[in-house]
């Protein structure tokens, strides 16, 4: 088999579907700038940063429109994220490590979309995020424009500062609604700049009883994912190089395999892009034979080899079309690959009047137990029925200098998919 041409034929099958994309269209309102407001559907995207615009169209197989900051006032995916517009000041030092510098004092105004977290009676929460970095505004609701909940973080004489400005900024909020309350004081005092604190500090200020880990609605769109199955692995294993053998193993050998795992979303209410954790078990096997023809007698050579291996393999995968029945998408990553190897054996004969045979058990020497590789995989899945082709190219599992015997393989997988909600369309 030739594994080059499987995975340039698994690339080609999945380009048309690459070039195609698919809209994920979901249930959507928008609100314009006239007050009126429209029922409908926005391409909902794994939106890392806030969204400059939005697609809505008023039915799934419309042609739909971008809107931006400056047509509407609100949008909302049903039951998924809310952003409203605001023009604020958006401050532009950053916040990673290896950019930081002297304090940096530089803002922005600009009209965006704030992701709604928080709305109460008494305070809205917000956030910001773009390619810099991510920022939480606070609204009180007799103003119109919120206020960011600034932390600076900077070099002063070769030390890094953090400011934490919106602790001052809480503090003069909590004084207006929560003056006597001594608990929400403390928070604040202790308050790291994370979005699970500030909706806290929101809650209070509100007025607002939290939910217990027992009584809070369980997630429409669970993050993680487990599966296992089982499958067939058809393995290659050649040699490169200046050896005997070259050219001469046989290809491929099948064996089953099984495999589990885990799923993570990163966005769990897309369902788009997923990290998987996966461990796998299979086998490889090759036999070779060449010969050594001379006037008086010949020289017979076999190889026989066989490999256990076990792989852990993380990698990263995109649903390109993504429904709650039918899922196609491809993925990239890596093998880290654990094997033992239970034969490595050259048979040599010498046929003369009466022959002569040597067995030499540990013909390749050393052997990696331990040794990498790249996996290359795109599949659907049906309900809970994943099938799926993963290409793994060659890798050399020889620490041989002039010759190598390199691994190969592709691989048929069938899993089942358990543990995760069904995501609504």
């Amino acid at each position: 088999m030739n594994f080059r041409l499987s995975a340039l034929t698994i690339l080609i099958f999945s380009l048309p579907c690459l070039l195609a994309g698919q809209k994920n269209f979901s249930s959507a309102r928008i609100v314009l700038n006239t007050n009126d407001t429209l029922q409908g559907f926005i391409d909902y995207k794994e939106w890392h940063t806030n969204p400059e615009s939005v697609l809505f169209s008023k039915d799934k197989q419309g042609k739909g429109y971008f809107y931006h900051p400056g047509d509407i006032s609100y949008f909302e995916i049903t039951g998924r994220e809310a952003y409203k517009r605001f023009r604020v000041s958006i401050s532009m030092d950053p916040e990673a490590i290896g950019n930081l510098s002297e304090k940096d004092t530089t803002r922005k105004v600009d009209l965006v979309f704030l992701r709604v977290l928080k709305q109460g009676k008494n305070v809205s929460l917000f956030s910001y995020t773009d390619k810099l970095k991510r920022r939480y505004y606070i609204l009180e609701n007799n103003d119109t424009t919120p206020v960011e909940l600034q932390n600076s973080i900077f070099l002063n004489d070769g030390q890094i500062v953090e400011e934490k400005q919106y602790r001052s900024v809480l503090k003069n909020i909590a004084l207006k609604y929560k003056s006597t309350d001594d608990k929400i004081f403390d928070e604040i005092n202790r308050a790291e700049y994370y979005q699970e604190t500030m909706e806290s500090i929101c809650n209070q200020v509100n007025g607002v009883q939290e939910l217990s880990s027992d009584s809070k609605p369980e997630s429409k769109d669970a993050r993680y994912r487990f599966f296992a199955g089982a499958g067939v692995n058809a393995g290659s294993l050649k040699f490169i190089g200046d050896n005997q053998f070259t050219g001469k193993t046989k290809s491929p050998f099948y064996y089953p395999l099984v495999d589990l795992g885990v799923d993570l979303f990163l966005k769990p209410s897309v369902g788009k892009l997923f990290l998987r954790a996966q461990v796998e078990v299979t086998a490889f096997k090759t036999t070779a034979y060449t010969f050594e023809q001379h006037f008086a007698y010949k020289d017979n050579y076999y190889f026989y080899f066989r490999q256990i291996n076990v792989s852990v393999m993380p990698q990263l995968n995109y649903n390109f079309y993504n429904t709650s029945s039918f899922k196609w998408f491809v993925g990239a990553g890596g093998g880290f690959n654990f094997s033992f190897y239970p034969q490595n054996e050259q048979k040599f004969t010498r046929e003369i009047t009466s022959d002569t045979t040597i067995i030499n058990n540990k013909y390749l020497y050393p052997l990696k137990k331990f040794w990498l590789n790249a996996v290359i995989r795109t599949g659907v899945v049906i309900n809970r029925l994943e099938t799926s082709f993963v290409f793994l190219p060659k890798s050399a599992i020889t620490q041989l200098g002039n010759f190598e015997l390199a691994n190969s393989s592709l691989q048929l997988q069938f899993n089942y998919l358990f543990g995760n909600k069904k995501r609504k369309e």
